[in-house]
């Protein structure tokens, strides 16, 4: 899944819960990337693999209102789960660079979805079978190296990013010097912050002493401490989920390969199937889509 929060130059950062909430449906690393006046780059800065550690990143930035800033909370569904693969990353095809926890570049990119093709990769053996490949590199890395690394800054043009995103089903944050932001997908806006879905807001993923406040930092983010509802546990999503935000046959028993949430590939809400070859939970119309993607 991930998510990406999007946040212009001028506006307050989002409420801590959005952040935590975010981090613990996402919790597979954060990132960010920013820009603000008188930089002749955008910095990125990821690897956070804590929610503490978001939160001290986040004040050693100094006055993030004067910033623009693109946050993702990643949700690992190709590649392993390190540092090196957290977005956002350099439009490049350094693989250095892509793979740096600390860079500066011209323009990042931070990406919500799952580009088919990217990582299940076949190629012919020497006995003549083709067999896939695996890799220890994301779907997002593969895209950026082949295709966005070859567009440069003309992935702020309106044509190229309708393209980008008619190609992938995917919702992408580009941020460039200037604090430009191209956003490409669909996006929630609230605040004039803008969120590629709504996990800043929903709960799905299993929290452990779910019943229990939750500590954060003493940082000029929180002043106390974040008080999650009370949950129930879902069977179907393998989670503890807020009640409120799900239909009552959620919490119903079902086969161990189907659950309802939010497709990976779509983002709609359905009964979903679990897809072994993508690793990932697909509406029936998605399934069908990357089952033909997969016979080609």
């Amino acid at each position: 899944m991930c998510l990406i929060i999007a946040k212009p130059e001028g506006r307050p950062m989002p409420p801590d819960n959005y952040i935590v909430t975010g981090y613990n449906n996402n919790p597979d690393g954060f990132g960010l990337v920013y820009w603000e006046a008188g930089m002749n780059s955008v910095h990125i800065s990821k690897g956070f693999m804590g929610i503490k550690d978001v939160f001290t990143k986040l004040d050693s930035i100094g006055n993030p209102t004067a910033k623009t800033i693109v946050m993702h909370f990643r949700l690992a569904t190709h590649g392993k789960v390190c540092p090196e693969n957290c977005h956002p990353f350099p439009i490049t095809s350094d693989n250095r660079a892509l793979q740096a926890t600390e860079v500066d570049t011209k323009y990042a990119v931070a990406h919500n979805g799952i580009i088919p093709g990217m990582v299940n990769r076949f190629e012919k053996c020497p006995d003549g079978v083709w067999r896939r490949v695996e890799t220890e590199m994301s779907d997002t890395q593969y895209f950026i190296t082949n295709y966005l690394a070859l567009c440069g800054k003309a992935v702020f043009n309106q044509g190229v990013a309708k393209l980008i995103a008619m190609a992938t089903s995917s919702r992408f944050v580009v941020l460039g010097v200037g604090g430009k932001l191209q956003l490409i997908g669909d996006f929630e806006k609230e605040g004039g912050i803008y969120y590629s879905n709504y996990t800043y807001k929903w709960s799905y993923q299993p929290i452990t002493d779910y019943k229990d406040e939750v500590s954060l930092p003493p940082t000029t983010h929180n002043k106390s401490k974040v008080d999650y509802p009370l949950l129930k546990y879902s069977k179907r999503l393998g989670a503890w989920v807020n009640p409120d935000y799900y239909p009552t046959e959620t919490f119903e028993e079902d086969e161990e390969s189907k659950r309802y949430g939010e497709c990976s590939g779509c983002r709609k809400f359905a009964m979903l199937v679990y897809d072994v070859e993508w690793d990932s939970w697909l509406c029936p119309d998605c399934l069908a889509y990357y089952e033909a993607v997969g016979n080609v």
